[in-house]
C-alpha cells in the first residue's frame, strides 16, 4: 500500500496570503485541525508550501500578538519548509518520513509535485491495525489457536 491509495484526496487548502482569521474560519467550519497551504500552478494542481495547524495559529498567531490575528496572513506563521510524500511512497516510509519531520501530516504529490491529497498519522494508525489484524486472522486459521491479539 502506497500514499495515493491511503490519503484522503478531500483536502482543504489555503493560500499564503490568506488571512489568518480566514484559515481558522475555515477549519473551524470544516472540524479539521490543518489546512494544507498551497501555491498556484501552470498546470492545474496547486504545488504544496507548507501546512497550517489549528496549534500553529494559537501558538504562532496568539501567542505571539496578544490575541489579535487580523494583521497576520498565513505566511506569517507556517514553516516554509514543507515535507511531503510521493502518491507512489510505500506506507512505512510514510512514517518514517512522519517520524523524522516531527508531523502528523503529509500532503501527497504526483509526479510534478502537484498536491492530490493528504495522509494523517491517524489514517496510518488504521491502516497499521487493520494489518495486525490479518496477521492475526491469518495465523488463528493456519491452526496456531488465540493469538492474544484483538486490536
Amino acid at each position: 500500500m502506497n500514499a495515493g491509495a491511503l490519503c484522503n484526496r478531500h483536502v482543504l487548502t489555503a493560500f499564503e496570503d490568506d488571512s489568518l482569521v480566514e484559515a481558522a474560519h475555515r477549519m473551524l467550519e470544516s472540524e479539521v485541525g490543518a489546512l494544507v497551504v498551497v501555491r498556484k500552478s501552470e498546470r492545474g494542481l496547486p504545488i504544496p508550501a507548507g501546512v497550517v495547524t489549528d496549534r500553529d495559529i494559537v501558538v504562532g498567531g496568539l501567542a505571539r500578538r496578544d490575541g489579535d490575528l487580523r494583521p497576520l496572513r498565513v505566511k506569517d506563521i507556517i514553516t516554509h519548509t514543507v515535507h511531503v510524500a510521493h502518491e507512489r511512497t510505500p506506507l512505512e516510509d510514510v512514517l518514517a518520513l512522519m517520524r523524522e519531520h516531527n508531523v502528523r501530516r503529509l500532503p501527497v504529490v504526483d509526479d510534478e509535485g502537484g498536491l492530490i491529497g493528504l495522509v494523517s498519522l491517524d489514517e496510518l494508525l488504521d491502516w497499521i491495525a487493520e494489518e495486525l489484524n490479518h496477521a492475526a486472522d491469518a495465523f488463528d486459521r493456519a491452526g496456531h489457536g488465540k493469538t492474544g491479539l484483538d486490536v
